[in-house]
C-alpha cells in the first residue's frame, strides 16, 4: 500500500467512524507509515486511540499504530508498521560515525531508528536508566547491548553486575573490568550495593578534599562505575524494602561521583517499579509489555503495550523525547570478544 492509497483508506475510516480529524501528512519511513493529523473541531485524541485496532485492519499493518500527541507543532502523530523492521547489527552500530564520534562520556548504542539513523544516548547525562520489557521482547540483549557499548569505547569503567537469574552475564565471568565478582543471588546483590555506596562515600570524601564538585572537573584518575542489575523485580520480591532504600541512597548521590545504574525488569508493575525508584530513574526504555498499566508504570505513558517484539522499543530520556527505536542485535561471539578483547574486525577499526 503506497502513501496515497493509505491516506485514501485512512480518510474513508475516519468518515465511518465519525473521527474529527483530517491528514496533514502521509510518508513513508523505512518500515512505517508516518502520518501527521491534525483535530477538527470536535475531535479528540482519545477517540483516535480508542479505534487503533480499526485503523490497523484499514491498513493492513502488522501491529496496532502507536499514537502520540506533539504538542508543540499542535498534531497527533501515528506510526503504523507495514511490513518488518530490518536487524540492526551491534558491530556495524559502532562503527558508525555517529558513534565514532560522540562526544558523549558513556555512549549508548541502543539501535536505529524508522530512518536508519543510529540512536546514540549518553549515560553519564540519564544519570540512571530504567529499562522494562516482558519475556522474548529483546530486553535482554538490549542490556548487552549497552554494556559492550560501553567496554567498546571507554578503557577506564568498572562494571558491577547483579544477575539474579544466575546465566545472563555468564559470558561476563573473565571480563578484565568487573567492580566485583558477579552477584547471583539477593544476598551477594545486597553486600554489592553496599560496598558501592562505601566506595561512593570514599569518593566524595576525596572530591571534598580537592575542592572538588564532581567527577568532570577532578583531576586524578577515578574511573566511571557503572551497576547493572538484570532483573529487578526478582530481588524486590525477595526484600523490597532494603533493596528499594539501598538502590535510591545510591541513585541519589551517586552522579556526581561517576557512578550510574541501570536496572530492568520484565515485571514493571507498581510494586516493583514503585514510585521512589522512578522518581531516581529518569531515563526509560520500554521493549514490549503485556498491558497499558506496565506501559504508564515504565513511561507514564500508553504506547509500550503497541510493540511487536524483537528488539523494537520506546526510549524516553533528555536527549530522545519518546523515540521509538529497533534494538541492536549482539551475538554471543561478540560479546565473547569483547570481554577477552580479542581483535575482532570492528576492534581494529577502533584501534585505527
Amino acid at each position: 500500500m503506497d502513501n496515497a492509497e493509505a491516506t485514501e483508506a485512512l480518510s474513508k475510516l475516519f468518515v465511518q467512524l465519525k473521527i474529527r480529524a483530517e491528514i496533514r501528512a502521509c510518508r513513508r519511513e523505512s518500515s512505517f507509515l508516518v502520518f501527521d493529523l491534525v483535530l477538527r473541531p470536535g475531535g479528540t485524541f482519545r477517540k483516535i486511540e480508542r479505534h487503533s485496532t480499526e485503523i490497523a485492519l484499514a491498513l493492513k499493518a502488522l501491529s496496532d499504530p502507536l499514537i502520540y500527541p506533539i504538542t508543540k507543532d499542535g498534531i497527533v502523530r501515528m506510526e503504523v508498521m507495514v511490513s518488518e523492521q530490518e536487524t540492526v547489527q551491534f558491530p556495524s552500530l559502532v562503527t558508525t560515525d555517529a558513534f565514532l564520534n560522540s562526544e558523549a562520556r558513556l555512549p549508548l548504542a541502543l539501535g536505529a531508528c524508522r530512518l536508519g539513523m543510529p540512536v546514540i544516548a549518553d549515560l553519564a547525562e540519564m544519570p540512571h536508566l530504567l529499562v522494562g520489557g516482558t519475556t522474548g521482547s529483546g530486553k535482554s540483549i538490549m542490556l548487552h547491548s549497552i554494556i559492550n557499548s560501553l567496554l567498546v569505547r571507554d578503557s577506564s569503567i568498572n562494571l558491577a553486575l547483579i544477575d539474579p537469574k544466575r546465566v545472563e552475564f555468564s559470558c561476563d565471568d573473565e571480563m578484565t573490568r568487573l567492580y566485583g565478582p558477579i552477584a547471583r543471588n539477593v544476598q551477594d546483590s545486597l553486600e554489592l550495593l553496599q560496598s558501592l555506596i562505601a566506595e561512593m562515600e570514599r569518593r566524595f570524601v576525596q572530591l571534598e578534599k580537592s575542592g572538588c564538585r564532581d567527577i568532570r572537573s577532578y583531576s586524578k584518575n577515578m574511573p566511571f562505575i557503572v551497576v547493572v542489575i538484570d532483573e529487578l523485580a526478582d530481588l524486590m520480591m525477595v526484600s523490597k524494602k532494603t533493596v528499594q532504600e539501598t538502590i535510591c541512597r545510591l541513585a541519589q548521590k551517586s552522579r556526581a561521583c561517576g557512578m550510574h545504574i541501570i536496572a530492568a525488569t520484565q515485571r514493571p508493575s507498581v510494586d516493583v517499579v514503585t514510585g521512589l525508584i522512578k522518581a531516581n530513574f529518569p531515563a526509560r526504555i520500554s521493549c514490549q509489555v503485556s498491558s497499558i498499566a506496565d506501559s504508564r508504570t515504565i513511561l507514564d505513558r500508553v504506547g509500550a503495550e503497541k510493540l511487536v517484539g524483537k528488539g523494537d522499543a520506546i526510549i524516553d530520556c533528555q536527549e530522545h523525547r519518546f523515540k521509538r527505536f529497533k534494538g541492536a542485535f549482539i551475538e554471543e561471539s561478540d560479546i565473547e570478544a569483547n570481554v577477552d578483547r580479542r581483535k575482532t574486525w570492528w576492534h581494529r577499526i577502533w584501534n585505527s
